[in-house]
């Protein structure tokens, strides 16, 4: 039996040109770069970086979370809202760091036990929080430097490094807000 010969597929340039689609122009002149509204996002961003930075400098909070390197009113400002503005609902540092992402969790199956890994379900907001602020400490603060090189002398990878600084960073976080005093 002979194979069977493949249908011609119709190149394009025999196709019949079609008339431009509905509201094509209009597509245009949306997607024209427009300086001046980029210019207008930039003003309105730092509008309204300006009030959350008032806002939260407002809340009792503020001076200690300030007070620790790398924190700016803005990330101060997410751990705020990510928090509710009290850490003692929380009850604990390490309920508040389960919450946030920084603590392992358990990896056991029937005999074998100790194994940890990251958890998957944490609150998404809040170690974007730490771990910029932990990166930023990482490069001013001579503590947190000193920390992060320990931690990579002792064969952890930056990233591992950078949360378990994040981590030391939300227990002294925690501590300073407990005992309402700051760093600086």
């Amino acid at each position: 039996m002979a194979p069977r010969p493949r249908p011609m597929r119709p190149s394009l340039r025999r196709r019949p040109s079609t008339p431009p689609w509905p509201g094509r122009e209009l597509l245009w002149l949306w997607s024209k770069p427009r300086p001046g509204a980029v210019l207008a996002l930039g003003v309105e961003i730092a509008v309204i970086d300006v009030q959350i930075t008032l806002r939260f400098r407002e809340h009792r909070h503020a001076e200690v979370v300030l007070g620790m390197p790398g924190m700016g009113p803005l990330l101060g400002a997410e751990f705020i809202a990510c928090t509710g503005g009290d850490t003692d609902a929380f009850g604990s540092v390490g309920r508040l760091a389960g919450v946030a992402g920084l603590t392992p969790v358990p990896r056991d199956s029937d005999r074998i036990s100790g194994n940890t890994r990251r958890p998957h379900r944490y609150l998404c907001r809040l170690p974007r929080v730490f771990y910029l602020s932990a990166q930023v400490a990482a490069r001013f603060c001579l503590t947190s430097k000193a920390f992060y090189d320990r931690e990579r002398a002792g064969g952890k990878t930056h990233k591992q490094a950078i949360l378990a600084l994040a981590r030391r960073r939300l227990d002294v976080l925690w501590a300073l807000i407990r005992d309402q005093r700051w760093t600086g």
